[in-house]
């Protein structure tokens, strides 16, 4: 893997602005002498990650494949410690207060939030990703979802590493063409009176990322990166995103008048033949619920085309992390073809890879093409090809206030 490392980079380097009559392949570039002297720091050492997520598969994945990937190719020792990030964050407030230079962790998990008050408070190792060689080769920089973070720029201070996304349930045995736009999602809840819902967006990510994914379907998303988080200035770009929500209700589940609390409750109405489609940030949700005889045999999955809302997971580095070197080769392997075709092998984990195929190397890619997935999962290319970026939380928390006022309790003259 290191020798495909340095293949890559003088590959990159040569494309720009080197000749093959270079020093290059003498690893003479300041760039490559930069990187071998980060491994040789590594090599050997102990690297403490500080980790909350809502997978339990997550956390094995990182304290066994992961750990012993690090182990032999560099020898390297992963101790994973599973801790609330709040908690995570308040130590280093008080390291930073307290003038610590030497903390307790060398990674920390950012799954969902947290990125920006870690950011602003001072308690990141920033930058850091202009030195990973892997994050160079196959992650494409132009990509605007990789960009932003909480409404703000990362410039370096976090690298994305994996992905979800939301997909859509339903039985081909009722019916087997699907929607592919809401429009047509309306006219199918027309068509199955009284059998669609969404859950509860102040309570269920999956009615979170639903009420928002219809929100922003026609928006451009790079102004809600950065927009200011107000009702006033959300409103003014979204406009009546949420008007084919108020379309949906006289047709849906009880009309409208009460929403599933999680996706435990949808999946029951599902399963039970109440309802006529389902939904999850899983991508091998169906295929598990058969496996376990709790979804009708002809459940499948699909992606609404016009677009689902994805979210992405990152990594960082802690501002007094007592091992910088191990921790960038550490999150340089973590964005490598084997691990990330390691994540997202469903036994493992069930990770989406931060890969893309118009960028990434074909060879690269083949790690993630050759991972096996049943005909009732969405491939990764499948989730790609529909996805809408991750808005920022706090955008994301005034449109489902909006959603509050204009569907679940709409004023006259709404």
């Amino acid at each position: 893997m290191k020798k495909l490392i340095l293949l890559y980079i003088a590959i990159i380097m040569i494309s720009t602005s080197c000749s093959l009559d270079s020093d290059l392949f003498k690893s003479n570039d300041p760039d490559i002498k930069s990187w071998e002297l980060i491994e040789s720091s590594a090599e050997n050492s102990t690297v403490t990650m500080s980790i909350q997520h809502s997978s339990p598969l997550a956390v094995e994945w990182f304290k066994s494949d992961f750990s012993d990937y690090l182990k032999s190719e560099y020898g390297m020792t992963l101790i994973v410690e599973e801790q609330p990030l709040e908690k995570t964050m308040q130590m280093l407030k008080s390291d930073l207060t307290n003038e610590l230079e030497i903390g307790q962790y060398d990674l920390v998990i950012f799954e969902n939030n947290g990125f920006k008050s870690a950011l602003e408070s001072g308690l990141l190792y920033t930058p850091f990703t202009d030195k990973l060689p892997n994050l160079k080769a196959y992650i494409d920089p132009g990509n605007s979802e990789f960009k932003f973070k909480d409404g703000l720029e990362v410039k370096g201070s976090l690298a994305p590493y994996g992905r979800n996304q939301l997909s859509m349930i339903y039985d081909q045995d009722i019916f087997y063409e699907t929607p592919i736009s809401y429009d047509e999602l309306l006219e199918y809840a027309k068509e199955y009176n009284n059998a669609f819902v969404y859950p509860d967006p102040r309570t269920s990510l999956e009615g979170e990322l639903f009420v928002v994914g219809v929100a922003v379907r026609d928006v451009d998303i790079d102004r809600l990166m950065t927009v200011k988080p107000n009702k006033e200035d959300v409103y003014a770009i979204i406009g009546d995103g949420l008007e084919l929500l108020n379309d949906l209700e006289p047709y849906m589940y009880l009309k409208g008048a009460q929403y599933p609390v999680t996706t435990a409750e949808m999946d029951e109405l599902f399963a039970g033949g109440e309802l006529v489609f389902s939904m999850n940030v899983d991508f091998e949700h169906v295929t598990s619920k058969l496996k376990e005889y709790e979804y009708p045999e002809g459940a499948s999955s699909f992606v609404i085309q016009e677009g689902m809302m994805g979210l992405n997971e990152w990594i960082g580095i802690p501002f007094n992390a007592p091992n910088k070197s191990g921790a960038m080769v550490a999150i340089n392997e973590l964005l490598s073809p084997d691990m990330q075709g390691s994540k997202y092998e469903p036994r493992n984990w069930g990770n989406l890879p931060v890969y893309d195929p118009e960028y990434t190397d074909s060879d690269a890619y083949e790690f993630i093409k050759s991972v096996k997935t049943k005909s009732t999962s969405l491939k990764q290319d499948t989730l790609l090809e529909s996805r809408i970026p991750e808005v920022p939380v706090e955008v994301r928390a005034i449109i489902i206030e909006l959603w509050t006022d204009h569907v679940l309790n709409p004023t006259i003259g709404d």
